[in-house]
């Protein structure tokens, strides 16, 4: 059976954060969606949990993986809908009406990739933190495309060290299929393996690579990442915003 979109969630011992994101799956009021649950093993008490939704989701393997991107490449081979997007343990979508907001008009074929700005949780409150695809830094959580790119540009590459292959994988996107929506299509807490250094100084200097951001604006992220602990978190994020406002290629 074909769908106009594959949800994917990837999850480990997981006990914590999978209902959460189940229940914001399941309460979207867009219901022309497949869900697939890709467990690697876990050992804690999260497929208990995958048993009692099992008859509401349409696909679940639980085995053991080569890390992270190697269970999304499962989902995503095993995925049937037009579109996909990964909505791994712990993320949420923003609201339950955002897929129905996004899918309500016709999206033109030359369209491939949808993205949005994306809430943040920093402390007890939910910020709006903005993305921009000719800036780098997209999170997968804000990110509905087309399967066919895997037909251009490949899967998502597996090794143990290398935690930022979905931002490589984003960065191969021809910009002219690109589009941003007002619709913000997710939220989540942060603390990601892909947010985390040494992960996220190297998706900065893939931005520089990929002609995304400056050098100069490279060294300044990297010099807050350094010291980010002694600045107050309201101060790193005006400067981050202003390099977001002002950044881009030079």
């Amino acid at each position: 059976m074909n769908y106009k979109l594959s949800i994917i969630t990837v999850c480990y011992n997981a006990e914590n954060e999978i209902v959460r994101t189940i229940e914001s799956v399941f309460t979207q009021t867009f219901n022309d969606f497949e869900y697939i649950i890709v467990d690697g093993s876990s050992t804690d008490s999260t497929l208990n949990i995958l048993n009692k939704y099992k008859s509401s989701i349409q696909q679940i393997i639980s085995e053991p993986d080569k890390g992270i991107y190697d269970a999304m490449n499962k989902g995503i081979k095993m995925a049937n809908g037009e579109w996909v997007i990964m909505m791994n343990a712990g993320d949420q979508f923003a609201s339950n009406t955002v897929l129905d907001e996004i899918f309500s008009s016709d999206i033109p074929d030359s369209i491939d990739f949808v993205y949005s700005d994306v809430f943040v949780k920093n402390r007890n409150f939910w910020n709006i933190c903005p993305m921009d695809f000719d800036k780098g830094g997209l999170n997968h959580q804000c990110v509905i495309y087309r399967k066919r790119l895997h037909q251009s540009i490949g899967y998502y590459i597996v090794t143990p060290k290398l935690i930022i292959s979905d931002y490589l994988f984003f960065l191969q996107v021809p910009r002219e299929s690109v589009m941003k929506t007002s619709h913000i299509i997710a939220k989540y807490e942060g603390g990601g393996a892909s947010s985390k250094f040494p992960a996220r100084t190297y998706a900065l200097c893939a931005d520089v690579v990929f002609r995304r951001r400056s050098f100069s604006e490279l060294l300044i992220l990297l010099l807050l990442q350094k010291i980010g602990d002694f600045i107050p978190s309201s101060l790193k994020y005006k400067i981050k915003k202003h390099i977001w406002k002002n950044g881009g290629k030079k």
